[in-house]
């Protein structure tokens, strides 16, 4: 942690976690540097089978997608969660691994005939919540086309022809 000192030329100064102790900027660099270094090797092992072992689990944005729509669906602090959350829409996936089991076929399929950045999780019944009955991976376009607004105006434009 840093605080002001206005008697340093840079005006900074940090709070050793061991000894409680003032350090300047320099020699918290250092310090954080060295324990850095010493923890690396302490769990060299541990990091590797780690890195491996997301390495191997190549799961294609499928992740973010999940993480996204959990945000949305719990916490308020997010920009849409008006629009999901708010309005008593949950997601029905216990955890990831449950998530991935049901929906990674499905997307990899969709993935590979649109592409990454024209796959999206789109809900069939758009009042209803996030589950596999209720989920398929769609094109920004067919989403569009699931809105409300988009079915009322289709069911006024259908009426007048």
């Amino acid at each position: 942690m840093f605080y002001k000192n206005k008697n340093l030329k840079d005006g900074l100064n940090g709070w050793c976690k061991e000894c409680h102790r003032i350090i300047n900027k320099t020699k918290y660099r250092e310090r954080i540097k060295k324990y850095t270094k010493k923890y690396r090797e302490e769990n060299k092992e541990r990091l590797i089978k780690q890195t491996n072992k997301y390495n191997k689990e190549k799961d294609y944005g499928l992740m973010y997608k999940y993480l996204s729509i959990c945000r949305r669906c719990k916490y308020k602090k997010q920009d849409n969660y008006k629009y999901y959350g708010g309005k008593g829409i949950k997601v029905l996936w216990k955890s990831y691994k449950k998530f991935k089991q049901d929906m990674y076929d499905s997307y990899i399929k969709h993935l590979s005939e649109h592409g990454k950045k024209n796959t999206t999780i789109d809900r069939i019944d758009s009042e209803g919540h996030y589950c596999k009955e209720n989920c398929r991976w769609a094109t920004w376009q067919q989403q569009a086309e699931n809105k409300g607004v988009y079915k009322k105006i289709k069911k006024v434009y259908n009426k007048v022809e």
